[in-house]
């Protein structure tokens, strides 16, 4: 016989959408019932500052191991990060000067890097050409106000006249984050507070990795067993 018509037909099942990626520059988690490779424990924050030492380095340690942490490659990650953020999600816009900044470079410098004008505007720095050499900063990223920016307009120049002219749109403006990243960071010398380390290491938790600011490292693990074998213990 046909189907009973008392029996409802069953109800359909909502489709569940698949589940959402995450961003590009979210942080690299841990592996699950493993060891992170990058730390001896969970996260940075999980680390106990000791202090600082030469004024350039924020030692810690954690799960057994000393973990020196390089404090201006740390910030620059952090700074490139946020950057890059902003870039990607188009965040914010350019924070104009009261007064546009005069930058004067050698013809050559400025030849290499007036055909980029429109990339260094892309990631929110404004630049026009002033002439004989010279160019008008007009406005800087957010954040960016603190940051040597004749310096860093000499930087990106001397990038693109030394071998530089080759990166094109995308990986331009990457390498103009990386740039800038590393102009707005804490430098070497720099005194920290406990309470400057402590913000710096839950910092670190939300940067990905992924993004290299110039290929240095940021952290360096001591553990007791490399200890002992230094002091002829083991």
């Amino acid at each position: 016989g046909g189907p009973d018509p008392t029996l409802a037909p069953p109800t359909p099942q909502p489709r569940q959408p698949p589940p959402e990626a995450p961003p590009d520059w979210a942080p690299m988690a841990p592996v699950p019932g493993g060891s992170d490779p990058l730390l001896p424990v969970p996260r940075f924050q999980d680390l106990r500052v000791i202090g600082q030492f030469a004024r350039t380095y924020i030692v810690c340690e954690g799960g057994g191991e000393l973990v020196i942490i390089d404090q201006h490659a740390a910030h620059e990650r952090v700074t490139l990060h946020r950057l890059s953020r902003d870039f990607k999600e188009r965040l914010g816009g350019a924070q104009r000067l009261l007064t546009p900044l005069i930058v004067e470079l050698p013809l050559a410098r400025a030849a290499a890097l007036a055909p980029n004008l429109e990339v260094l505007a892309r990631v929110n720095l404004e630049v026009e050409e002033y002439g004989n050499g010279a160019f008008a900063v007009k406005a800087v990223p957010p954040g960016l106000r603190e940051a040597d920016v004749p310096a860093l307009i000499r930087d990106v120049a001397d990038d693109l006249a030394a071998g530089g002219r080759g990166l094109q749109g995308r990986d331009l403006a990457e390498h103009v984050l990386a740039t800038m990243a590393c102009h707005n960071s804490i430098r070497a010398n720099h005194t920290l507070s406990l309470y400057e380390m402590k913000e710096m290491l839950k910092a670190l938790d939300g940067v990905d990795y992924a993004v290299c600011a110039h290929g240095r490292p940021v952290i360096v693990r001591l553990d007791q067993h490399e200890l002992e074998r230094r002091f002829h213990r083991a």
